[in-house]
């Protein structure tokens, strides 16, 4: 178990997935899902996570439906980061300080990404790309649960995203039906603490 204390600060031990039977150079994935309150679409995600995750990594925002006992029934490897902190970018942002792993994913705990997605999204960053994003608007992809207002908001955020960084991150997407995953290599010339930093 892993607690964050107010300024971010992490203790605990981290633990792998599951045990993996591949070539010793190969880059180790960390997967990150913040949490509050997912007891219930938990038990329908974890079962269906990939061979391809060396480590699990649940940031919990203090549940109180049982979430972190069915993270330890399910996955009892799994490293759970307690945040006191409100917000899904500190929750990711403590799940990115206590993963070991060079590959990491994040995915929300909704059930609205499919974890087998998370090979594609690697194989895109052992291709070259810095970045790999799921998209719903991409052509193959989409939702049901996307309203004409959510649909123009998504457009409009993700547009002035990618306007952003186009330039300077080669960034791979590719379209999934239910996914907004995202896939990155941490960056190995930049300090443990330089390496994630709030906007």
């Amino acid at each position: 178990m892993v607690t964050a204390s107010a300024n971010g600060a992490h203790r605990g031990e981290n633990h792998r997935l599951r045990s993996k039977s591949e070539p010793a150079g190969h880059p180790t994935v960390s997967l990150i899902i913040p949490t509050l309150n997912e007891a219930e679409n938990l038990r329908y995600v974890l079962p269906t996570l990939p061979s391809v995750v060396d480590e699990l990594v649940i940031v919990d925002g203090g549940s109180t439906d049982g979430t972190v006992g069915v993270v330890r029934q399910l996955q009892p490897n799994a490293t759970i980061v307690h945040e006191p902190r409100p917000g899904k970018g500190v929750a990711l942002q403590s799940g990115f300080e206590a993963a070991r792993g060079e590959i990491l994913v994040m995915m929300d705990a909704d059930g609205s990404m499919d974890p087998n997605d998370i090979a594609t999204f690697v194989a895109a960053l052992l291709a070259g790309a810095d970045v790999a994003k799921g998209s719903r608007f991409l052509q193959g992809g989409g939702s049901s649960d996307l309203t004409p207002l959510r649909t123009l908001g998504n457009f409009m955020l993700t547009r002035r995203s990618g306007s952003r960084s186009a330039a300077a991150t080669p960034i791979s997407a590719t379209a999934t039906w239910l996914s907004g995953a995202t896939c990155c290599q941490r960056s190995s010339r930049a300090s443990p603490a330089s390496r994630w930093r709030r906007s």
